[in-house]
């Protein structure tokens, strides 16, 4: 079993990940924290794999609760989430296994579980079966999104991840652009994109996640930037000069 606590000052986004974390059969929840420091005090004794830790605190934040923690026990792997991706960087340089963006899936928990898990078989710590169960329950999880949840109103829509043209952030929303129409969606882009990888969706811009089976061209624009246009919709997509190797190899161009 992985022991693990999670700290989040927030008791909705404490819950949630409990309740993720929960459906993991391989996880043992040791504990969860409101009080971050309350934490500090008990990480010692309970023998822990790993920390789910919230960034933003009020009385200390999660980059200062990390270096305590490892100070008490550098073994313990230390997975940040969060609602704000402009701390990743900060993240890696204390060591972090890993970065998960709020809202949490039940999909992305599981790669920061197989990730702690490698890295505990590496130490002698767990034997390799455990990586295979939470393998196999991300494989299920894959076959099991048949479809895209979204809204209009009051409505929910499901649509076949084939129906999707690309999602993209306008006023702080997540947007669905459909064969169907334009959606609003409640989970964010960085969620969609764990989601729809295995789905040929690749993020070209940080505020664009494209489904490449859609991209008729690619026109030059400015920087070594590029304008994508996809069958079926006139909406110009930016290709950031950051993504452009990547998207390259992905198409064999």
């Amino acid at each position: 079993m992985i022991r693990v606590i999670a700290i989040d000052d927030e008791e909705p986004a404490l819950e949630e990940l409990n309740y993720v974390l929960n459906k993991n059969e391989n996880v043992d929840i040791v504990d969860t924290f409101s009080d971050p420091l309350e934490a500090l005090m008990k990480v010692k004794e309970l023998k822990l794999d790993a920390v789910f830790l919230d960034i933003e605190m009020p009385e200390i934040n999660g980059f200062s609760v990390a270096k305590e923690i490892i100070k008490l026990d550098s073994n313990i792997s230390i997975i940040f989430i969060t609602a704000f991706n402009q701390y990743a960087v900060e993240a890696f340089e204390v060591n972090a296994l890993d970065y998960i963006m709020k809202p949490v899936s039940e999909e992305r928990i599981n790669l920061a579980l197989n990730k702690i898990c490698s890295k505990h078989v590496l130490e002698n710590k767990y034997d390799g079966g455990i990586i295979k169960k939470i393998s196999s329950a991300q494989k299920t999880l894959k076959k099991n999104l048949e479809k895209v949840v979204i809204w209009k109103d009051d409505e929910v829509i499901l649509l076949k991840p084939q129906q999707v043209y690309y999602f993209t952030i306008e006023n702080g929303e997540i947007i669905a652009i459909t064969e169907e129409g334009r959606f609003k969606t409640k989970d964010s882009l960085d969620n969609w994109e764990n989601k729809l990888g295995e789905y040929n969706f690749f993020r070209t811009h940080r505020s664009f996640l494209v489904n490449l089976d859609k991209i008729q061209k690619m026109s030059p624009w400015f920087n070594n930037t590029y304008v994508l246009y996809l069958e079926d919709t006139p909406n110009e997509i930016p290709l950031s000069r950051n993504r452009l190797k990547e998207f390259k190899n992905i198409i064999g161009i």
